[in-house]
């Protein structure tokens, strides 16, 4: 509570040190970038792994553009840049059956979420908190807090609110205020719910994570 910012540097060296892969469902809802409105809740089976670098998501419900993203740094690449194997939905399904490899940065991609298949996981999702938390701290508006505890799929959870100088969608932050939800135990964020308003009645986006299995020996063959 004295220092949420270094409490959040603590979690990070823990994960660095305990933690290297996972699986779990991944549910996410963000407002469409075109529209402004929130988009449907979707589901998603992952399998993570830190090294390398690897992430397969397997959509359960809603999936939007795509039905699985498989992406293994290093693993495909043109002209220098990395390459996931996109497995669309829907109609297009017909016309890449057995999948298609795009720039994990391409526009096309980049239309499925707010960001790239290489953000993911708990350690990035700590670094960028991290890394926002130092950009804006010099900032009057900026603020860190802890705010209590919650549960999340039935784990008990320290739950930190960060608010930030939000100019709205085209500025440089990406949200006014983020509640991060911290398991006490694996000390990981189980949970990030993000608006555009201090008294949260703005959603941008919700990412929970669930049914966490960690270190369960996950292979190439996995992935």
């Amino acid at each position: 509570m004295a220092d949420p910012l270094a409490f959040l540097r603590k979690c990070r060296e823990h994960y660095l040190s305990t933690i290297r892969d996972y699986r779990c469902t991944f549910h996410i809802r963000e407002r469409e970038s075109t529209t402004g409105e929130l988009g449907p809740q979707q589901e998603i089976d992952v399998r993570f792994r830190e090294k390398p670098y690897s992430v397969d998501m397997r959509w359960i419900k809603n999936p939007l553009r795509a039905k699985r993203v498989n992406y293994v740094a290093g693993r495909w690449q043109r002209g220098g840049r990395e390459l996931a194997m996109i497995y669309p939905s829907g109609v297009f399904a017909l016309l890449a059956p057995a999948g298609v490899k795009l720039d994990i940065h391409s526009p096309e991609v980049r239309e499925g979420s707010r960001r790239p298949v290489d953000d993911f996981g708990f350690r990035r999702t700590l670094e960028l908190i991290i890394a926002t938390c130092e950009r804006a701290s010099a900032d009057s508006a900026y603020s860190l807090s802890c705010i209590g505890e919650r549960s999340i799929d039935g784990r008990s959870c320290i739950v930190l609110r960060r608010l930030l100088p939000y100019k709205g969608p085209e500025g440089p932050y990406l949200d006014r205020m983020m509640h991060i939800y911290i398991d006490r135990e694996w000390l990981v964020p189980m949970a990030c719910y993000s608006f555009a308003d201090n008294k949260g009645s703005e959603p941008i986006g919700s990412y929970v994570t669930t049914s966490v299995q960690l270190n369960v020996g996950l292979s190439d063959s996995d992935f």
